[in-house]
């Protein structure tokens, strides 16, 4: 009797999968929501990130199922991956042996949610961000997540370019490398040619990372120049 009752159940199974006639597939709302989870899953998470986190939720589903031809089944999804909003309508494809079969339109509320550095206090424009003001924190990024910047951006040493209130998230364009050289700050002045090398103190008049060119002066003798930054208080200028 249990081997019976086993029988029928798999051949009402299959019967929800495969057409009598073996010419068309019928599939079930619940697979094509895992499928399209799982490719839009794909899209954007990185494979160096194993932190970020993507959950979906269909708003609407008006089908239990779906009749599409017999072969080889694959859902892709539209996604704008630059741009993420909370509440999207994505466009679904089903694809049948690499043709297209059915076409959907879905709404979908998406989130994405990862390991972010935040604001521990206030933090000032032009202040720099260390471990007594940053720390890392689970934080919903869907609507920013290309700019957040993630456990694996390293935001310690930076500069902040706006301020921050407690618990902000750190978004990178807003943010900057230490300089090499500072505004204002005392310099050397390398000055090189064919046969000669000259070290002067000197000034800088801009911020400027390694390899940046800013503008430079001698205060002995009042004159101004445009040098390279090639080290810490280092400005390199060619004769």
């Amino acid at each position: 009797m249990g081997n019976i009752l086993k029988n029928i159940v798999i051949l009402v199974l299959c019967f929800f999968v495969f057409d009598v006639n073996s010419d068309a597939k019928i599939l079930d709302s619940e697979f094509l929501k895992k499928e399209i989870e799982q490719d839009i899953t794909q899209k954007l998470l990185s494979s160096d990130n194993d932190s970020k986190k993507v959950s979906i939720e269909f708003k609407k589903f008006n089908f239990k199922s779906l009749n599409v031809g017999d072969g080889d089944i694959e859902v892709r999804t539209s996604v704008n991956s630059n741009y993420i909003s909370p509440s999207s309508i994505i466009t679904v494809k089903v694809f049948s042996d690499k043709k297209a079969v059915k076409t959907l339109r879905l709404p979908i509320k998406l989130s994405i949610k990862d390991k972010v550095w935040v604001a521990k206090n206030v933090v000032k424009r032009g202040q720099t961000l260390g471990f007594s003001n940053v720390c890392l924190e689970y934080k919903d990024v869907t609507r920013n997540y290309k700019n957040t910047a993630t456990k694996d951006f390293s935001v310690v040493g930076n500069i902040s370019r706006k301020n921050l209130k407690p618990g902000a998230i750190i978004d990178k364009r807003f943010i900057k490398k230490t300089p090499t050289v500072l505004k204002n700050s005392f310099i050397y002045l390398v000055f090189e040619g064919d046969k000669v090398k000259i070290t002067l103190p000197g000034e800088a008049l801009q911020d400027g990372g390694m390899g940046d060119y800013i503008k430079v002066k001698n205060k002995r003798f009042r004159k101004r120049y445009i040098g390279k930054v090639i080290g810490k208080n280092k400005v390199l200028i060619d004769l």
